[in-house]
């Protein structure tokens, strides 16, 4: 399964240098990662993702959360 990162181009131009990528899984989007840089978010919450497919439960995957780094949150 090969996971591929591409910007959104959703953010305002007030926010144009925050990080914001779609998720793809064979050019099918599955979801999504930015950074969150919002007055009062915690460092080590900095980094959002989530799966934006439907996701069956007993599969225990997890569909969302978040990280310090790009590194740790990242596909």
């Amino acid at each position: 399964m090969a996971l591929t990162l591409r910007p959104t181009g959703l953010q305002s131009p007030a926010y144009e240098d925050w990080a914001d990528y779609s998720i793809y899984e064979d050019n099918n989007r599955i979801g999504r990662l930015y950074e969150d840089r919002s007055v009062g978010t915690q460092p080590e919450l900095r980094w959002f993702w989530s799966i934006t497919v439907v996701v069956d439960p007993r599969a225990g995957v997890r569909p969302d959360g978040r990280a310090a780094s790009f590194e740790e949150a990242r596909p």
